[in-house]
């Protein structure tokens, strides 16, 4: 996710930092960040809370730096579709 990254990075904040926070491993936050893991409901809420910011923020294509019309992210033709 991207999201994660971009969130992270903006605040400042390390992986070791966000990891701590939200209370789970630094290499779970790796791949999370790379897309190799994918975050249950529980740990999106988890890392969001950890961040400061709303979980919206982690799903939504109208915050995410990278939104592009060409953009092949599932969560992006989604919104795509919605616009």
């Amino acid at each position: 996710m991207h999201r994660i990254a971009h969130w992270r990075t903006k605040l400042n904040i390390s992986q070791s930092e966000l990891a701590r926070r939200a209370e789970i491993s630094q290499s779970h936050i790796s791949k999370l960040e790379k897309g190799i893991k994918m975050p249950s409901f529980f740990m999106l809420f988890k890392i969001a809370k950890a961040l400061g910011i709303c979980p919206k923020d982690l799903l939504s294509c109208a915050s995410c730096p990278e939104y592009k019309a060409d953009c092949k992210s599932t969560i992006c033709k989604k919104q795509k579709a919605l616009d």
